[in-house]
């Protein structure tokens, strides 16, 4: 399959590098370019697929979005300054300490 992808040598790009080798996949660029913007005009316009974040597609129309079985996952961190954190950030450092590992948010 054809991806939209971001630029060579950028960080984001690396990641999906890292991802899709870790499964087995190698990536074939339809486009590769940094402008977001574009990314789902391209796919619109049959160029290419595109690897994106399910929450982060308010506008569907004319395309597919499909999931992958099992989810492909990451491991994030939290990282905040050494005082003490204002009310919300504490609570939701409580949060972040409390949620299972394997919760996934739907």
């Amino acid at each position: 399959m054809r991806l939209v992808l971001p630029a060579r040598g950028s960080a984001r790009r690396a990641e999906i590098d890292t991802m899709l080798r870790r499964i087995g996949a190698r990536p074939v660029a339809a486009v590769e370019s940094d402008e977001r913007g574009a990314w789902l005009g391209w796919v619109r316009a049959g160029r290419g697929s595109l690897l994106w974040y399910r929450n982060q597609l308010d506008d569907t129309e004319g395309v597919t979005v499909r999931s992958f079985m099992p989810p492909l996952t990451r491991m994030i961190g939290l990282v905040h300054a050494h005082r003490r954190l204002p009310p919300a950030a504490r609570d939701f450092l409580t949060f972040a300490k409390q949620t299972p590992r394997d919760h996934h948010a739907r």
